[in-house]
């Protein structure tokens, strides 16, 4: 990876952390080193996760991507996207006793979202798609922050990775 994409990847990740931040009511910071920490004692310790980790209880461990080449299209008609791949990342690296959410942009585009789908469609303007033998939900995240956090804590409760 370049060094243009890498300091891209990581605007993006700035980004996410105060989105999310205004959304949660605390801080977010990048992951040191976006999982630089080789050892999983130290990353339990300081429950260190994907690519960026919340100074308070937050259900989700959260991968952020800002890449090119790919379209919504492709995401929501092909399991042959790179939308596949990263969804192995985070399940991957998405304890057990959290929710993954994948957030993903290109240039100029806003922020997507794709997370498991629970019970029920979280919000009007969004999609199920079925990628790795599970039911997902993708759809802006602008719209999934107006959620309340509260209610967020029981859909992520539901949709705790079990890999």
């Amino acid at each position: 990876m370049g060094a243009f994409s890498r300091q891209k990847g990581m605007r993006a990740e700035r980004e996410i952390c105060k989105i999310l931040s205004s959304w949660w009511g605390c801080e977010f910071v990048r992951c040191p080193l976006s999982g630089g920490w080789s050892n999983a004692k130290t990353r339990d310790e300081k429950n260190a996760h994907g690519d960026v980790i919340a100074s308070a209880s937050f259900p989700f461990s959260v991968e952020c991507k800002h890449v090119e080449g790919w379209t919504l299209e492709q995401v929501l008609k092909s399991d042959k996207s790179i939308i596949v791949d990263w969804v192995d990342q985070v399940l991957s690296q998405t304890p057990d006793n959290k929710c993954p959410l994948l957030v993903f942009r290109r240039n100029r585009t806003p922020f997507f979202y794709l997370m498991p789908f629970v019970d029920e469609v979280l919000q009007e303007r969004c999609y199920l798609v079925r990628l790795r033998d599970r039911v997902w939900q993708i759809g802006l995240l602008s719209d999934l922050t107006k959620i309340p956090k509260e209610r967020m804590m029981q859909i992520a409760q539901k949709g705790k990775c079990s890999i």
